[in-house]
């Protein structure tokens, strides 16, 4: 599902040919390949250009979240990154969404720049860049890196990531393709499109300081309903959990803060333990959102929405 890639032509950056015939400027995805044929006219000719896609690439990340206390009780957020043996792709980018970022923690591996800006998805948009000085450079297959690192208030969720393969430089013979094609191009290949998704841990759920409870039981609600929505989060769970969370607002929203702590306790105890053991190191979770199966990230999900109960539950009552 999110992993899916096509391994067909890649570091050909670009292949022109020319022929007399008279054809309006276009981009087309090559149905064998991925990549994108642009054809525009140049000198009178008919010039057709192949721009390689970003996306063969097979990559896997680690996504793991604990609570460090060294620095205000901020949950610090870290990521493995590893381009598989078969990718054909050095892996050059690496993209999520979350929410309240501390700016100052953002922490790159050696070779690799951050960015923090403002997302249009969702909060902000944490990127992180190799810094190439070869078409080649990159995170090479069957090599992985750690060390992609920062620091939030906001307790974890599910995000898709976007990961991209490295490509050459569009060159185009003459002027290149029209204005409203070229329009086009830039939308296939922009990162939010022209990437493979990947499922990780990022910051969701509000939390402010000191804890606005009713915001963020609300925020928790809200993004549990996300889920279900993209199938990570089964029926059961969802009303199992929901239903839960809307009593404890409720009780919230009228100052009755036992009842409120004694409902998360009950959720608590109905979720049990972690069904995934290999997924918690200590006082950490850790997730490899690896499969294409919905009911196996469905399961890892549920690990998480009970390490958000449990992190609820410690904050209120330590």
């Amino acid at each position: 599902m999110f992993t899916k890639i096509i391994n067909k032509s890649v570091y050909v950056a670009l292949l022109c040919f020319c022929t007399n015939i008279q054809a309006v400027d276009s981009v087309v995805i090559d149905p064998d390949t991925g990549n994108f044929i642009v054809t525009y006219e140049s000198n009178g000719q008919v010039v057709n250009t192949v721009i390689v896609s970003s996306k063969h690439i097979k990559p896997e990340v680690k996504s793991r979240v604990t609570l460090d206390s060294s620095s205000d009780n901020k949950y610090k957020y870290m990521y493995r990154l590893e381009n598989e043996e078969d990718s054909q792709q050095p892996i050059v980018s690496f993209v999520i969404d979350g929410g309240n970022i501390d700016s100052n923690s953002l922490a790159s591996p050696d070779g690799w720049s951050s960015v923090l800006i403002p997302s249009e998805i969702y909060g902000n948009r944490i990127g992180w860049r190799f810094k190439r000085k070869a078409a080649t450079d990159g995170l090479q297959k069957d090599e992985d890196e750690d060390g992609f690192n920062y620091l939030s208030s906001d307790l974890p969720g599910v995000d898709i990531s976007r990961v991209r393969g490295g490509t050459t430089l569009i060159k185009y013979k003459g002027y290149g393709p029209d204005e409203k094609t070229t329009k086009e191009i830039n939308k296939l290949i922009h990162p939010d499109n022209d990437s493979v998704k990947m499922v990780v841990i990022a910051p969701k759920i509000k939390v402010s300081s000191p804890i606005n409870i009713i915001e963020t039981l609300a925020s928790f609600s809200e993004h549990i309903e996300e889920m279900k929505n993209k199938g990570f989060v089964t029926n059961e769970l969802f009303v199992t959990v929901s239903t839960k969370l809307s009593t404890a607002i409720n009780y919230a929203k009228s100052d009755n803060s036992s009842a409120m702590l004694a409902t998360l306790e009950a959720l608590e105890e109905e979720l049990g333990d972690y069904k995934e053991e290999t997924h918690t190191e200590e006082d950490n979770i850790v997730i490899t959102f690896n499969s294409d199966d919905l009911d196996e990230i469905a399961l890892q999900v549920r690990d998480l929405i009970i390490y958000n109960v449990n992190e609820i539950i410690e904050t209120l009552d330590p």
